[in-house]
């Protein structure tokens, strides 16, 4: 799956879940590694890891690989690495704790609303 294809997957996805402050960034500039961030929060820890786990069943059941995960067992901050797209999912503390955008501020904002 092309990158773009997979970053339009993973918006499309997590706009059917219950998540708010959903925030893309394209990276693809400032980074070798990452062409997308992909940022949401949760309403809790549970919430994250509810979020995390049916976005990663949703696209294994497609053939995609996750490469790696981070921050599953607290869920205040959960990392699910899909090689070129980058998902960051947040309880609303840890989100304004480390403030990525902010950090990539340079990065292409993705969405519109």
């Amino acid at each position: 799956m092309e990158t773009k294809e997979l970053f339009d997957k993973i918006i499309s996805f997590l706009k059917t879940l219950d998540v708010k402050g959903l925030e893309a960034l394209d990276i693809s500039k400032k980074s070798k590694d990452i062409d997308y961030l992909i940022m949401c929060t949760a309403l809790s820890e549970d919430d994250a890891k509810v979020v995390a786990s049916t976005l990663e069943q949703k696209l294994k059941s497609e053939g995609v690989q996750l490469r790696g995960r981070d921050g599953y067992t607290k869920g205040t901050w959960i990392v699910l690495d899909y090689d070129r797209v980058v998902v960051h999912i947040f309880t609303e503390m840890a989100r304004e704790k480390y403030s990525l955008e902010k950090l990539w501020k340079d990065g292409k904002n993705k969405l519109n609303f």
